[in-house]
């Protein structure tokens, strides 16, 4: 079980822009989100679309990082460029130079490092090759034979986007691995997720889809699911909800434990002392374990003689719901991300009459 925070890292012309509401920080707090994790070690991510803009700044010759608008970059400009040059001139002797703090200073500002080095290339003349050693800034004397070399082997434009990119990489490693996605309520998420590791959020709704499903093939709403067994359980049996919290503690301690014969065991390595919901790692386990005990209902059914299911069998046993991602107060109950949405059941308008021989207050019903 995994959680990781993650911070969109200024970089020249990316900035985003946050908007919170007091009670988002307010239901956040209460449930322990480590802000200052958030800020100081979050990490950094960017779409294709950002990874493209950075990557063209190698071969940008007009750059003029004053752009920055950043007074660390200024100051270091101004006192590490200064003690460069005198050490150039006047030092002949050693071939290395020590920049203490600076990278301390630039902890938190990676485009600011970047710039200080294009800086110092560019007024150089690749007479200088920089580099972290020991957790320091280095200049070292090169010839330009050396430097080409040197940026061949460890190029830090390349080793910007890189860092740059960091759980973009995660990212793409899902997309790589074609494995399911499994969510709880997940339209959202996957809009966040396209719109910040992917591409900024196409215009066109059938567009969107398209881009999903080529990104993640195979995806499963458990909130999907949870509507489609329901025609399987006795209504006393019934869970109260059908929230990711009452679904866990219903599918783990309830009835929904043993609803069918052979329940697999699904066990934590590491079980923490007490539930952590709206955590982002302990929701994703939450999901998963419904969603096999959902699964291995539907198998169940489908398959009484039969014991124990493989993986594949249990999303075979669900296939009919791949792709469907629940949707709230629309005319339809889902959406299909491969094929055409649902035609509607829902009534075209709602009647609502009053019990009592008197008028309807419009601003209570």
């Amino acid at each position: 079980m995994y959680t990781f925070y993650v911070f969109p890292k200024k970089f020249y012309n990316i900035n985003s822009m946050f908007v919170f509401q007091s009670s988002s920080l307010q239901f956040l707090c209460t449930y322990n989100f480590d802000f200052n994790k958030f800020v100081y070690k979050g990490i950094p991510y960017i779409n294709r679309f950002q990874e493209t803009g950075i990557r063209s700044l190698e071969n940008e010759t007009s750059l003029n990082a004053s752009d920055l608008h950043d007074n660390v970059f200024d100051h270091l400009i101004q006192q590490e460029g200064t003690k460069i040059a005198k050490w150039l001139n006047d030092d002949k002797k050693n071939d290395k130079l020590v920049l203490y703090g600076v990278l301390k200073k630039c902890k938190h500002n990676p485009d600011v490092l970047y710039f200080f080095r294009r800086h110092i290339e560019q007024r150089f003349n690749k007479q200088l090759w920089i580099a972290e050693e020991n957790g320091e800034v280095v200049v070292k004397k090169v010839t330009e034979n050396e430097y080409d070399m040197l940026m061949k082997k460890n190029n830090f434009h390349k080793n910007a986007v890189d860092n740059m990119l960091g759980f973009t990489h995660i990212f793409r490693l899902l997309v790589s691995l074609r494995k399911p996605i499994i969510g709880h309520n997940l339209l959202t998420d996957l809009m966040i997720m396209y719109h910040r590791f992917e591409n900024p959020l196409p215009k066109s709704y059938n567009q969107f889809k398209k881009e999903i499903h080529n990104l993640f093939p195979t995806i499963f709403d458990t909130k999907c699911l949870t509507f489609n067994i329901k025609k399987d359980i006795p209504e006393n049996k019934m869970w109260e909800r059908n929230v990711l919290e009452v679904l866990y503690s219903y599918f783990k301690d309830g009835y929904g434990r043993h609803l069918v014969l052979n329940s697999p065991l699904i066990q934590l390595r590491n079980q923490p002392s007490h539930d952590q919901f709206h955590n982002a790692g302990w929701d994703s386990y939450c999901t998963g374990y419904i969603f096999i005990r959902m699964a291995h209902i539907s198998a169940k059914n489908k398959c009484p003689t039969k014991t124990n299911f493989m993986s594949s069998e249990l999303c075979a046993s669900i296939n009919h719901l791949k792709n469907c991602v629940n949707v709230i107060r629309c005319s339809v109950s889902h959406i299909k991300l491969d094929g055409n949405d649902p035609d509607s059941v829902r009534p075209p308008c709602l009647i609502i009459e009053s019990v009592k021989d008197e008028p309807l207050d419009l601003l209570k019903v």
